[in-house]
């Protein structure tokens, strides 16, 4: 399914990171390795999850980019379509999107979201902005919380 992918630093960006980081001395620039016991990555509040077989629906994800857009994505938001929503594992999710981590364990189910449209990204600073027709969005399928944000080759 995916030949490239972009991912957004969602994962730890809302998750109050995956432990709590002890402070670099001012000045010295340098960050300390996280301590703690490390917790699940949150993610981005987005759906409301609903009981049953499929918590949120491919029209409740089409609304939310709508109303917010894809992360990161320089284009209008009109310009993006849900083309299909199904829920896996984040085992299944690995084996089609390999390089990209939601953090969570391998038999927490997730939804994933297939993008058709008008993507466009910022790269380094003094490159051109990436365009791409096809994306994905993945969802916590027990919070409804936005995990993760890619590109996929046409």
């Amino acid at each position: 399914m995916s030949v490239r992918s972009f991912v957004v630093g969602l994962l730890l960006a809302a998750s109050g990171a995956a432990a709590t980081h002890a402070g670099a001395a001012p000045g010295d620039g340098a960050l300390q390795p996280p301590t703690g016991k490390p917790r699940r990555p949150v993610g981005i509040e987005a759906l409301t999850v609903r009981p049953g077989p499929a918590p949120f629906t491919k029209e409740d994800v089409g609304a939310y980019v709508k109303a917010h857009n894809v992360p990161a994505n320089l284009a209008p938001a009109a310009q993006v379509q849900v083309v299909a929503l199904e829920f896996l594992t984040v085992a299944e999710l690995t084996r089609r999107i390999p390089g990209d981590s939601t953090g969570f364990k391998d038999g927490d189910l997730i939804g994933l979201a297939t993008l058709s449209g008008v993507l466009v990204f910022r790269g380094p600073q003094g490159t051109t902005p990436a365009e791409f027709s096809q994306g994905y969005v993945v969802f916590d399928a027990g919070t409804g919380n936005l995990l993760m944000v890619g590109t996929l080759a046409p």
